[in-house]
């Protein structure tokens, strides 16, 4: 099928179009050669890569019950669980550019592209994330990011109410994380993921807290011809399929660090840090948000009923 006639699109949609040869929801037609690789990955690679990252998670989830409040070795077995996973799936070279980080800091603020953002950011940083609460009911990785300390937050059903209760959680485990000088948090602000060339507007609740911040922008470069990695406008099973079957992935990491200014407002410390890594990482601003990303899709799911 071709994608042609997804070119055409509001600027508000913009940063949840898909750019790479699988074209808009992967489900732009290959030509024989491609769909010849994809067969042989399909029976070769992509199960080895799968089947050995799966075993070395539930190794990482061994060791963290056999190690449940040492949090040093916790998070160094992350590390080394988080990098090797991605050497197996094809990321040899990530470039990591931490020179401007500084102080310690009560968490980590990163833009968001796709699902391998957590892996990046697990070997760097061994951290904790914000997460959904059903996270908790999915095997294995239920299991692991409690073992991790991930923050659960329930993000369906939101009120008023609970999201101020959000926000205090956040902003409490922020402090205790400064306070102690303990494994970081990290909060993708933009609430949800892009194409990896925009930054959406953030959300303040990492702010909050008012403390100093690590800020880390994550960019990948797709070879001609490769999937990208952005998990965006496409089924999580079709990207995870078409990432393994990948012989080879790039990606750049820079780490700055931000502190509030005296008498700056929360959300002051906010846009002035999206600004900085607008500036920094040169990517495009949007005033895009969830909503406009639910409507791309609806769009997407009524011009072809295989969207998932």
């Amino acid at each position: 099928m071709s994608n042609s006639k997804y070119h055409s699109y509001p600027e508000e949609h913009a940063p949840f179009v898909r750019h790479d040869r699988y074209g808009v929801m992967g489900l732009e037609k290959q030509g024989i050669l491609e769909r010849v690789r994809l067969s042989v990955a399909y029976c070769t690679v992509l199960p080895l890569r799968l089947f050995t990252s799966i075993a070395l998670v539930a190794l990482f989830y061994l060791v963290c019950l056999a190690f449940p409040k040492n949090e040093q070795v916790n998070r160094t077995a992350l590390r080394i669980t988080a990098r090797t996973i991605l050497l197996i799936i094809g990321f040899g070279s990530i470039e990591v550019d931490r020179g401007g980080e500084g102080v310690p800091s009560a968490g980590v603020v990163c833009n968001h592209v796709g699902w391998t953002d957590i892996l990046i950011l697990s070997s760097i940083f061994g951290p904790s994330f914000v997460a959904r609460s059903a996270t908790k009911d999915t095997p294995l990785i239920g299991r692991v990011s409690m073992a991790m300390n991930c923050l659960f937050v329930e993000r369906e059903k939101q009120t008023d109410g609970s999201r101020e209760g959000i926000a205090t959680q956040l902003k409490e485990r922020m402090k205790s994380t400064y306070d102690q000088k303990s494994r970081p948090v990290v909060i993708f602000a933009e609430g949800t993921t892009t194409n990896g060339n925009y930054l959406l507007p953030f959300k303040s609740g990492a702010f909050l807290a008012c403390l100093p911040l690590t800020l880390v922008i994550v960019k990948y470069t797709t070879s001609t011809g490769g999937v990208s990695p952005a998990w965006e406008s496409i089924s999580g099973l079709r990207h995870l399929c078409l990432m393994l079957c990948e012989r080879r992935h790039k990606a750049s990491v820079k780490v700055l660090s931000i502190s509030p200014k005296p008498g700056e407002s929360p959300k002051e410390y906010c846009q002035r840090a999206r600004q900085t890594m607008l500036e920094t990482a040169n990517l495009s601003s949007s005033k895009s948000t969830f909503s406009d990303k639910q409507q791309y899709h609806k769009r997407l799911r009524q011009e072809h009923d295989k969207f998932e």
